[in-house]
């Protein structure tokens, strides 16, 4: 039998989620890794809580100095540094000054084509992009910024994001059937924060203008997450008044199985949204999808077989795909949920550990 070394991986990484925790469990026990974490503090917009799993350790970055980090990583021996963003300098100056290690950079940002961009990808050049072996991007437009950034083509990679495809893929095969026979209503879900730039708002009008328009349709809409939109604002207001918007608030990954198990439709009108993890696992769980067309990871889980997309803050586009999915039969509803789950399925925290490993053995 043959036995894998084991080896280590350090990864700096500002705000973990749970779907990172998958990535970095089919590492460990698939490739036999140990990994160390540096990260901030938890977001509290986003509070998950993380059980504890065999070589997996944590660290808190603010108690580190710059050297200090230095130092400890230094002590780890690691075959690999795992650096999320680049704005971070004690995580930049760890990557600097261990050139004999193997670095991977990894972002989400799309390249837009910006003069601040641009400036900010020739200095890139020069103190950023030298010090890594390989960069780790989550689409084609994210490839294009790290191109502009200096690095060659053979060292992107793309799939930096993997939602926790199996958890996903096993409440698809859960549910399936029930969603065939459930009576109605149906539901349309919104996960993520209450931010402006994620579309809230948006959806919350055009939801409503949808009831208004067509009193007979029985569909209601659940949202889950919690942000910075202040109760006070007028859409929120009407929102919350109205009868068939329901408001969960933040709910940890294991309470969410209900709220799959009830609802139908998954919407993401964001109006920023340079990846969208979320949308992922709405796809890998079965669900149609309607995605706005600022949303990156459309990419790959969006297709006309399994969903629409509408204009990014435009209400009429996107009450216009909401009353698509309401004219859905069960039928139809049923084969689009087999195609989301399909698409969701075609990259898995698996895949995205197979590429980590592989960017292991090169040197700065």
């Amino acid at each position: 039998m043959h036995i894998v070394k084991q080896r280590t991986i350090v990864v700096l990484y500002p705000e973990l989620a749970g779907y990172t925790l998958a990535c970095l469990q089919s590492l460990i026990t698939e490739h036999n890794v140990v990994v160390h974490v540096f990260r901030l503090a938890v977001n509290k917009d986003a509070p998950f809580e993380f059980n504890a799993v065999q070589g997996l350790h944590f660290y808190n970055e603010s108690d580190y100095t710059a050297a200090q980090l230095l130092t400890t990583v230094s002590a780890l021996q690691p075959q690999l540094i795992y650096c999320a963003g680049w704005n971070n300098s004690k995580y930049l100056h760890v990557v600097r000054y261990l050139q004999n290690i193997p670095a991977v950079l990894c972002f989400d940002n799309k390249w837009i084509g910006s003069l601040k961009q641009r400036l900010g990808s020739l200095y890139a050049r020069v103190r950023i992009t030298p010090y890594f072996t390989h960069v780790f991007v989550a689409g084609e437009q994210q490839k294009k910024l790290a191109l502009h950034m200096g690095f060659a083509p053979a060292q992107v990679q793309l799939g930096v994001y993997a939602a926790n495809v199996p958890h996903f893929d096993e409440l698809y095969k859960k549910y399936v059937s029930y969603k065939l026979t459930k009576t109605t209503p149906r539901r349309f879900v919104y996960s993520g924060r209450y931010v402006a730039y994620k579309g809230i708002e948006t959806l919350w009008q055009a939801f409503i203008k949808l009831c208004d328009e067509n009193p007979a349709m029985n569909w209601e809409l659940w949202c889950v997450g919690t942000g910075t939109i202040a109760s006070a604002s007028p859409s929120h207001h009407a929102a919350n008044i109205h009868p068939r918007i329901k408001h969960f608030g933040f709910v940890q990954p294991a309470v969410m199985e209900q709220i799959i198990k009830d609802t139908d439709v998954f919407v993401l009108p964001s109006i920023i949204e340079p990846w969208g993890v979320v949308a992922h696992e709405f796809a890998a769980a079965g669900f149609t999808m309607v995605l706005s067309n600022a949303v990156g990871a459309k990419e790959l889980f969006l297709t006309t077989a399994n969903g629409f997309e509408c204009e990014a803050n435009n209400l009429e586009s996107l009450k216009n795909a909401l009353l698509k999915c309401t004219q859905l039969s069960t039928a139809e509803l049923s084969a689009m949920s087999l195609q989301s789950n399909v698409l969701g399925n075609s990259y898995t925290p698996s895949h995205w550990a197979n590429k980590v490993v592989a960017m292991m053995g090169r040197n700065k």
